[in-house]
């Protein structure tokens, strides 16, 4: 066979043919040692074939651990996204060079960038091996894959980011709540100023992401910490807000009584207001026979109230007696506190008698109750307790 001095394949070839008996002997050890090795390996597996599964299943999860744990994800999110920005950046401009730059003879056939795009193209493997297509042609094909991926990879971002803010707010939220029980649960309400203040401020963070801004359960918990800190203008308007609110609620109970509780807080806003006067639109709002839409009417509609729920239907029947009071409505006020009592009673009737093993909610439920009866018992002397109704 003649070959050129520049036909590497061809000599290659022509030196197997001078040397067939080299081969032979090749090709003979090759597979002495193939089938000692062979055997040797079957022997191994069969003897220690359990063990590797085992090991090489508890290396995956170490691995499988170590990787996807939460700790690291977004580290190793940015670190993608540093090293694609670097492949990026240098392939793109690459492109547009090429591109962009004119033919430097005009000699060539073609613009000398269409096949410096080419190349750069078959470079970073967008030329097909097996392909009907042209190079350009495929390249756009992959291209308006590539958009699709970015597109799926931009709504994948999106959801996070979602995510990621509804976290933020729910954060903000239980910090609110965090904070709101430490100052209730002071005595002083001085003490407690600094708390009320920490919860105001984070209810009112809530407010402020786009969807949570018509939030009813944070406008509500805005309002009650605006009506602690004394400011009475401010809880009024919170309060007609979440009356508003409270209609966009889809359950048909849930508005009801979350338009009671704004209702009633109204009430009592407008008769601290009032001083030791009566007040003629409190009562319209909390227990006026005649308005079908006040607060005990609102919530009658759902009786056979339990444990929290029932020490606030209690507390709407002490707020009204105290209405009644002011009114000098004597025989309403007993009505409601007779009301009150006895639903503080069955409260505690349904609780455990003895304290031991007691769940913390239900000492607070049995705390609360109990606590409240001596309101009552004090309010019967016409001593209403100005602490808790925040006036």
């Amino acid at each position: 066979m003649d070959c050129g001095s520049n036909e590497p394949v061809c000599l290659f070839f022509d030196w197997l043919s001078r040397h067939p008996h080299t081969i032979r002997q090749a090709l003979e050890s090759l597979d002495g040692l193939w089938n000692e090795a062979g055997g040797q390996l079957i022997k191994f597996l069969k003897e220690h074939g359990e063990k590797l599964i085992a090991i090489a299943s508890f290396s995956f999860g170490v691995y499988r651990w170590w990787i996807y744990r939460e700790l690291i994800l977004h580290k190793r999110l940015e670190e993608y996204i540093r090293e694609s920005d670097a492949r990026l950046a240098p392939a793109s401009a690459q492109t547009v060079e090429a591109i962009l730059r004119p033919g430097r003879t005009t000699l060539l056939p073609q613009p000398a960038f269409a096949i410096e795009l080419q190349e750069i193209l078959a470079r970073n493997r967008w030329l097909p091996a097996v392909s009907f297509f042209s190079v350009e042609r495929h390249a756009e094909r992959k291209l308006a894959g590539a958009l699709r991926g970015i597109r799926k990879r931009q709504q994948i971002a999106r959801s996070a980011l979602q995510s990621l803010l509804e976290q933020q707010t729910q954060v903000h939220f239980l910090a609110g709540a965090i904070a709101t029980s430490r100052a209730r649960r002071q005595s002083d309400r001085s003490r407690a100023w600094r708390d009320d203040h920490a919860a105001l401020r984070e209810f009112r963070t809530v407010l402020q992401f786009p969807t949570h801004n018509h939030d009813a359960a944070a406008k509500e918990c805005e309002a009650l910490q605006l009506l602690r800190l004394g400011k009475r203008p401010e809880a009024f308007e919170a309060y007609e807000n979440l009356e508003e609110l409270a209609g966009a609620l889809p359950d048909q109970r849930h508005r009801d009584l979350t338009v009671a509780r704004a209702k009633r807080f109204q009430a009592q806003i407008l008769q601290a207001d009032a001083g030791e006067a009566g007040a003629g639109n409190a009562w319209h709002l909390i227990a006026n026979s005649n308005n079908p839409d006040c607060v005990v009417h609102l919530r009658s509609r759902y009786s056979d109230f339990m444990e929290w729920e029932a020490i606030e239907e209690a507390e709407t029947h002490f707020v009204a007696a105290w209405v009644a009071c002011r009114l000098n409505f004597g025989a309403r006020q007993a009505s409601h506190l007779a009301t009150a009592e006895t639903v503080y009673g069955d409260v505690l009737a349904h609780l455990p008698k003895r304290s031991w093993f007691v769940p913390f909610a239900k000492k607070r439920l049995r705390e609360e109750a109990r606590a409240a009866l001596k309101r009552i018992e004090r309010a019967k002397t016409g001593d209403y307790d100005k602490d808790w109704l925040l006036v």
